[in-house]
């Protein structure tokens, strides 16, 4: 029976809701806080360095089976865009030419433009009550 974890892991974890609260504790909770800290203070530092560790977790705590049930696998062709590593696919914009926007479409931008507009102008005014 194969599972899901690597041997050294597998000795104090099974896949299941303790290790998944396991990783909250360990990454998730940290990068919500530095990103709370990142935006008070500007220094955006260690963001980088978590969501790294985030994005390398499946590689460090799962074995190949464990990648495998939860949807990560090599990618059949290394040339093409569309099966770019997994940690940047989601990434990777194509260029594609513009079309010629209907009018509807131009309409509901236009519609969308004024919302905010309007948002942005309550929001300048002073209290009324002051």
């Amino acid at each position: 029976m194969e599972t899901e974890l690597r041997p050294f892991w597998s000795r104090f974890f099974n896949f299941n809701w303790k290790f998944g609260l396991f990783l909250i504790l360990i990454v998730c909770i940290p990068r919500f806080v530095l990103v709370l800290k990142a935006n008070s203070s500007g220094n955006y530092g260690y963001i980088g360095l978590v969501m790294t560790i985030s994005a390398l977790a499946p590689f460090i705590f799962l074995s190949k089976y464990g990648r495998k049930e939860i949807g990560i696998k090599k990618p059949k062709k290394l040339n093409s865009q569309k099966t770019a590593t997994p940690l940047i696919s989601s990434r990777v914009r194509v260029y594609q030419p513009r079309r010629k926007s209907s009018g509807r479409a131009q309409k509901l931008k236009a519609s969308i433009d004024s919302f905010l507009k309007t948002i942005c102008a309550w929001s300048l005014m002073p209290s009324l009550g002051k």
